[in-house]
């Protein structure tokens, strides 16, 4: 049996310090899993807080007499769009999220991932303004060019 070791090993000459420059990455290989993992799931979770595609896939499953459409986000969508306008554009997104997935799941389509990121730059000039009206990608959709990096 091996014998239990400290989560975070620091020489004992020098107090401990954030391990941001170079010799103090070795300390990170000390950092049990469970813990970076918990901390991915963290920072995961706190950024899919605001994401419009994960908020519309919750709100398809609420009763239309309990959706609020003076709320802003999915349910003002739901209220003045109706469920059907807001499940298929929701669909196309998880379609599309799936064909990205599976490309990059396979080794032999891996290496075609970033070219299919123009592919589907393409799908949202082209196809989607097709598929639906100026005033179903007005609320469901971010305008073409109105987003900040």
């Amino acid at each position: 049996a091996r014998a239990s070791q400290p989560l975070l090993e620091f020489p004992s000459q020098a107090p401990p310090r954030l391990p941001a420059s170079g010799p103090q990455v070795p300390l990170l290989s000390v950092v049990p899993l469970p813990v970076v993992s918990g901390v991915f799931l963290y920072l995961g979770r706190k950024v899919m807080r605001g994401n419009l595609f994960l908020e519309r896939c919750k709100k398809l499953w609420i009763e239309e007499a309990a959706l609020d459409g003076q709320e802003e986000g999915a349910e003002k969508e739901m209220v003045a769009l109706g469920r059907w306008s807001v499940m298929r554009f929701t669909a196309f997104q998880g379609l599309c999220l799936a064909g990205l997935w599976a490309l990059r799941c396979n080794p032999s389509t891996a290496l075609v991932f970033p070219s299919v990121i123009g592919v589907l730059m393409f799908i949202r000039v082209k196809l989607i303004p097709r598929l639906f009206s100026r005033r179903e990608l007005s609320l469901l959709d971010t305008a073409i060019g109105a987003t900040r990096v």
